[in-house]
């Protein structure tokens, strides 16, 4: 971690390494919020799954015909 701090330090003193150090916060920000969003995601579509599910259930099947034989 020291290092990383270091690196970041080091980097942040010129303009390119300042941009890269940027970009480098606004992928981990992008990840915070994805990883914070995907069980939220997950559980919507489970929840709807198991809606459809519950319709399936409940909707009576239709006798099939059977041809005397």
């Amino acid at each position: 971690m020291n290092r990383m701090m270091t690196w970041l330090k080091v980097k942040a003193k010129d303009k390119k390494g300042q941009t890269m150090v940027e970009y480098a916060l606004l992928v981990v920000l992008i990840g915070l919020v994805v990883a914070l969003a995907i069980p939220n995601v997950t559980n919507g579509i489970a929840t709807a799954y198991g809606h459809i599910a519950d319709k399936l259930e409940a909707t009576p099947v239709a006798p099939t015909p059977t041809t005397g034989g």
